[in-house]
């Protein structure tokens, strides 16, 4: 199942990033209730004027600082630094 929405992390607030994919999660389990399996997540991410998004998963805390620290991880693994904040 995919949902996009493009905004900034500072305008996401940690409850509502776990009321989002707990929805998602719902539906899922509604559609397929006799599947055996497990979740995960993961968000498309970049920084403001970057060209292209990196994948990030979402960290089991399901927090907006975790995401942040994933995308900080994925970031430096692609490009060998941390990211330039402006």
């Amino acid at each position: 199942m995919n949902v996009t929405d493009i905004r900034s992390l500072d305008e996401v607030t940690d409850e509502e990033l776990q009321k989002r994919l707990g929805d998602l999660e719902a539906a899922l389990r509604k559609d397929y209730p006799d599947e055996g399996y497990d979740v995960a997540a993961w968000v498309h991410m970049r920084l403001i004027g970057q060209g292209y998004e990196l994948r990030a998963e979402v960290p089991p805390s399901r927090t907006i600082e975790g995401l942040q620290e994933v995308f900080n991880r994925e970031y430096a693994a692609r490009f060998g630094r941390k990211p330039m904040v402006r």
